[in-house]
């Protein structure tokens, strides 16, 4: 919301009047943007490999008032006799300081705690994410009228939307148990907006 000073109006009062509640109104119809982050990452050391997959938003896409997100899932396995040691997912609301995008998607970070549930073991284990992304390439804009609310949801809307993509560079650290399942950097990263 801007406010518009002006110290004369050669077109008289009323029209100021209107031009001023104009500009401290925001525009009807105008969709708030959303933003996206994720990445995947691939670990191995001897016998036992893991795969971790990371999906957040800052949840802005239908209510403005929504909350981000995270959706992570992490599966750990021992190659040498073909077991899943660890398979756990978890969905999580972010705090509104957590996920910070820069507008122009050169630039993301977050850090939370997101509670995961293990389905091979039945118990809920605490991950620890302390991520950044850095694009990596110009950004790709295209139309759009459907949107990923998460991985493996699809969603109609009600409107055009521009969607705008950025290949990306992610590292840090995903830690749980005592053990960092982002030792290296992701293998796939990209940075979105939805407006």
């Amino acid at each position: 919301m801007s406010t518009l000073t002006l110290w004369r109006s050669p077109v008289g009062a009323g029209a100021l009047t209107i031009a001023t509640m104009l500009l401290q109104t925001p525009a009807l119809g105008a969709p708030p943007t959303r933003f996206t982050a994720d990445a995947s990452f691939e670990s191995a050391g001897g016998c036992v490999a893991s795969d971790v997959f990371v999906f957040v938003d800052n949840g802005r896409i239908k209510d403005k008032g929504a909350r981000g997100q995270a959706v992570i899932t992490l599966v750990e396995t021992d190659e040498c006799v073909d077991e899943i040691l660890l398979q756990a997912v978890g969905k999580a609301n972010l705090k509104a300081d957590e996920l910070q995008v820069a507008p122009d998607l050169s630039s993301a970070t977050l850090t939370s705690r997101i509670r995961l549930r293990d389905a091979i073991s039945k118990n809920s284990i605490d991950l620890d994410l302390d991520l950044s992304w850095q694009a990596v390439e110009p950004p790709t804009v295209s139309m759009t009228n459907v949107e990923v609310e998460e991985p493996g949801q699809i969603v109609r809307l009600d409107r055009r939307a521009t969607r705008t993509l950025r290949s990306a560079e992610a590292a840090g650290s995903i830690v749980a148990q005592g053990k960092d399942f982002a030792p290296e950097p992701a293998t796939e990263a990209t940075l979105g907006s939805t407006r």
